[in-house]
Order: C-alpha cells, then structure tokens, then sequence
C-alpha cells in the first residue's frame, strides 16, 4: 500500500525514498540540535535577566508563553530572551522575527 502511495505521488524508486527519510532525519537532528545548544556561558537566564534593560513582557502568540523584550542601554538594539533562556539581539522593533534567530546574544555582568 505505501509503495502505490510512493508511486501515486512520483516516488518510483526505493533508493528516493532512503533519501527523502535521511533528508527528513537530517532536518530533525539539526533543529534538535539548533534548540539543545546554548550559544553562550552568562550570569543572566530567562528568570535572571540584567536589571538595566526595563524589560517588558509579552506573550509567544504560538505558545503563550512569557517572552520578554528590552532596549539596549548601550547601543538602543532590541534584546528578546524567551523560555529556552537563549538571549537575541536585533534592529528593529519587537516581534522577533524567525530571521533573528542567527543573531544570538550573551549579555554579561555588568563591571563593578
């Protein structure tokens, strides 16, 4: 039955199918990955963020989770750090925006 479905939908040869899962595999362990990975060692989380950033909270439209933005002191860059404790920095105005995801951000202790 899977194989009409394969042949129905232009899928004729098993080795195209190997592929396809590798592909489809490679993709989950990437994601996997991308989200166990923590870009950077810093004093602050998700709970402790830096007390000079007059943070606002929002909520995640898709998992009405408590997200959190602020302006930067420093430079006026917008900082967002969600649930996953991963801090990103960008130049426009809040949402955060799926191409923000490269632009991660490690705030550190402030000089005493």
């Amino acid at each position: 039955m899977l194989a009409r479905l394969w042949v129905a939908n232009g899928i004729e040869s098993k080795a195209t199918v190997v592929l396809l899962v590798v592909f489809a595999l490679a993709i989950v362990v990437s994601n996997a990955l991308r989200f166990a990975y923590h870009p950077c060692t810093s004093p602050y989380g998700y709970s402790s963020r830096p007390a000079d950033y007059h943070w606002l909270e929002k909520y995640d439209a898709a998992t009405h989770d408590p997200v959190y933005y602020a302006s930067d002191p420093q430079d006026g860059e917008t900082v967002y750090v969600g649930p996953d404790g991963v801090y990103y920095k960008f130049l426009h105005a809040p949402p955060i925006d799926p191409a923000d995801l490269h632009s991660t951000w490690c705030p550190q202790t402030p000089p005493q």
